[in-house]
């Protein structure tokens, strides 16, 4: 135990101490050492050549300045060669000889696994991967009948990630996160509006056009981000951005102003359209444009809006909107 000669408090060690020092007292560790701890007037200087050494906190000095005192110092040298020193010589090559024996016997095992399975490494074996990949699946559903619960991430693919701010409890299970059948039903009430309201997009437009429809595509130019929906006929991209997600600062929003404007651009320079409906906006006046500019092959979009119709210029994204007291940027 160690004491705090200011104000007789006790510590486990010096580490605690220094810390107690600098936040509760505001003292220098320097001036404490020297002032309480200090063994000698010594203290800071070379055993050898007297010169000054480091400071190493409440733990003191070094004892020498350098290595070439260090081995000049009788005390130093009195250790050499006594039987400890050569104890500790011998583990080492002790040591030494068993870390070769260990990768000779690597070798060994690398060779019998090259004989066995083809490969240097078992689980380089498509075959040993997959009866690896079958067993985890098995051990999977096993844990679910048996605890009454549903895989977590299947249930953001079934519905989306919406109903993760409900902060529902988890059951952990090696590294897959799982959700008990009972919370299920609240699951599905608070099924996400963006869901909702792509599907009213997707819905519409699949009335009113022939072509293809590419849903959840990750194309190569956006570097592993989606568009909601893609018609790549038209080449003309749909995202809807609800204003829990898409705004700055909430745990689960984007992070980064230029989310929607990068997106954006990276879309333009492959010659890409993308427009962006924001849920704040009349989800009617934008179907009826998206019917005008798909059906009728007429823009009525306005131009100088770069959510609806994107190219470079001199403008940066802009606060168009708020979801609570989050902002959502522009593209």
């Amino acid at each position: 135990m160690i004491k705090c000669e200011l104000c007789n408090r006790t510590f486990m060690n010096l580490g605690s101490l220094s810390k107690h020092l600098k936040f509760i007292h505001k003292e220098n560790k320097l001036f404490y050492y020297h002032k309480y701890l200090a063994k000698s007037t010594l203290d800071g200087y070379c055993a050898v050549c007297g010169r000054p050494v480091k400071f190493l906190g409440l733990h003191g000095y070094k004892s020498h300045c350098s290595n070439v005192c260090a081995q000049k110092d009788p005390k130093i040298l009195a250790k050499i060669h006594t039987p400890e020193h050569e104890k500790h010589v011998s583990e080492g090559v002790i040591k030494s000889y068993n870390k070769e024996k260990q990768l000779i016997q690597a070798d060994k095992r690398k060779q019998t696994c090259l004989e066995k399975y083809g490969v240097d490494n078992p689980a380089k074996n498509e075959n040993v991967k997959n009866k690896f990949r079958q067993t985890l699946s098995n051990k999977k559903i096993q844990f679910c009948i048996d605890n009454n619960c549903t895989p977590r991430q299947e249930l953001i693919n079934r519905y989306g990630q919406s109903w993760l701010r409900l902060n529902i409890s988890t059951i952990k299970c090696g590294n897959v996160l799982f959700i008990k059948n009972e919370y299920i039903p609240i699951i599905e009430q608070s099924f996400s509006k963006s869901s909702i309201y792509e599907k009213i997009i997707y819905n519409f437009i699949d009335k009113i056009y022939d072509g293809p429809i590419l849903k959840h595509h990750r194309p190569y130019w956006l570097f592993g981000q989606e568009l909601d929906l893609y018609l790549p006929e038209l080449n003309l991209a749909i995202e809807y951005n609800g204003s829990y997600y898409h705004c700055i600062g909430t745990n689960v929003g984007v992070q980064d102003p230029y989310y929607h404007y990068n997106k954006s651009k990276n879309c333009f320079l492959a010659g890409v359209r993308l427009i962006h409906i924001y849920e704040f906006e009349s989800l009617f006046t934008e179907l009826m444009l998206l019917k005008s500019l798909i059906y009728y092959g007429i823009d009525r979009y306005d131009l100088t809006n770069p959510n609806k119709y994107w190219e470079f210029d001199s403008h940066l994204p802009y606060i168009i909107g708020y979801y609570q007291d989050f902002p959502i940027y522009s593209a």
